[in-house]
């Protein structure tokens, strides 16, 4: 299994997402992308 290679922000930016996103499921609103990204 070859090794990825991720730079930092790229790791942070994503687990931000990640974590936006996990965050509005679990206070169960709708997902809106624009309110992510800013």
């Amino acid at each position: 299994m070859p090794v990825q290679v991720v730079s930092a922000s790229d790791g942070l930016l994503t687990l931000a997402v990640t974590s936006a996103v996990d965050l509005a499921i679990k206070e169960g609103r709708t997902i809106n992308p624009a309110e992510i990204l800013n």
